[in-house]
């Protein structure tokens, strides 16, 4: 039987400036380096045969650091262009909050519609299930992506992503 585990990248430069990133392709902090550490001690013990990740730089990175602790080679690391975090069109870059409620940010240019969001993650959740020789499986992706991760997961409408707990950075949880 095959597992999945998300994780949301460490924490980001937008993060610990409380900035809407979104698509922006920001470095992790040295908190965010720090966390990625103490997550690849704790995946070590879950077996982990495959790492995917964003193709951003956060979710990379937090990726290799948790191959280097669980002997992963990180050239192994799979990128996967439908992990890249919610696009929030003009709203990247200006403090968390702007845009309003969730009805206005839906409406604002340039943000990727929740049924657009969650048409990538049941595509990524398709291609893994399709991974026969793959057991266990860890996701390193983002905020919006991961929580969307868990709706698609469940057979959820995509508006149940606003009922979903927050994915805390660098926090490795079993998807189910």
């Amino acid at each position: 039987m095959q597992r999945l585990f998300i994780i949301r990248h460490g924490q980001s430069v937008d993060n610990a400036q409380k900035i809407i990133g979104g698509q922006r392709d920001v470095r992790l902090t040295e908190l965010g380096k720090h966390q990625a550490v103490v997550a690849g001690a704790d995946a070590k013990k879950l077996k982990i045969d495959l790492i995917v990740c964003s193709p951003l730089v956060r979710s990379r990175t937090t990726a290799e650091i948790i191959a280097e602790a669980i002997g992963y080679a990180p050239q192994k690391i799979e990128v996967m262009p439908d992990l890249v975090e919610r696009a929030f069109g003009v709203l990247e870059g200006l403090p968390e909050g702007s845009g309003g409620s969730h009805a206005e940010v839906n409406t604002t240019v340039g943000v990727e519609s929740l049924d657009h969001l969650q048409s990538r993650t049941a595509q990524v959740l398709r291609e893994l299930a399709a991974r026969k020789t793959h057991k266990n499986i860890l996701i390193v992706c983002h905020f919006w992506l991961g929580r969307m991760l868990r709706v698609s997961a469940a057979g959820l409408p995509a508006e149940a992503v606003y009922d979903q707990e927050p994915l805390s950075n660098a926090t490795i949880e079993e998807l189910v």
